[in-house]
């Protein structure tokens, strides 16, 4: 019985194989992201700066200055923070917990 089921199952993904091969689809994996090395990432962290900031540097007022700081921010968040996001995570989840424990503590001593 076990066999006869795990046979039927075998023949159904044999089915759908081959009705996708007829159809003309093909199975291809997806690229792989390169990681980027620490020179190239500060290259292009300045060059996107520098792109979306033309003109902008020789303003003086406040407003031009915080959206240059703005833009420098998400440039070095996108390219030099790779491979760092879940170690940045778990820490932030570290801080939340360590956090919990004190205020729970402090509301310990309080009803103490």
């Amino acid at each position: 019985d076990d066999f006869a089921r795990a046979y039927r199952g075998f023949l159904e993904e044999v089915d759908t194989f081959h009705r996708v091969w007829r159809s003309g689809n093909t199975f291809t994996m997806p690229k792989k992201k390169s990681k980027v090395s620490a020179g190239t990432a500060r290259r292009l962290v300045a060059k996107t700066v520098e792109d979306k900031t033309f003109g902008m540097k020789n303003k003086k007022g406040a407003k031009a200055r915080k959206f240059i700081q703005h833009v420098e921010q998400q440039a070095k968040a996108k390219f030099m923070n790779q491979g760092r996001h879940r170690g940045m995570v778990n820490e932030q989840q570290q801080q939340a917990e360590k956090k919990k424990r004190k205020e729970a503590i402090k509301k310990e001593a309080v009803l103490m």
